[in-house]
């Protein structure tokens, strides 16, 4: 999958809408402040890999931005990354 460098996460307010409505729990706000910075391992009780890509995330993101897809890269690195 190619990196989603096109997006512009600065767009991200930071709302929490995306966490409040995340049923596995994930802290998506950290996970893509974690996946700007170019960090594949994200710290915390519920890593993007746990995400079950519901879609939730984005359907609440009021900037319209593609979370799941972005979670979901997330994930990708983090399997391929040394723990």
């Amino acid at each position: 999958m190619d990196r989603l460098s096109e997006i512009d996460l600065q767009t991200c307010s930071q709302c929490g809408k995306c966490r409040a409505v995340c049923p596995a729990g994930i802290d998506i706000p950290n996970v893509l402040r974690l996946y700007k910075a170019d960090c594949t391992i994200c710290i915390g009780h519920s890593a993007a890999e746990d995400c079950i890509e519901c879609g939730a995330c984005s359907a609440h993101c009021e900037m319209g931005l593609p979370v799941k897809d972005i979670v979901r890269e997330m994930a990708m690195l983090q399997g391929t990354a040394v723990k």
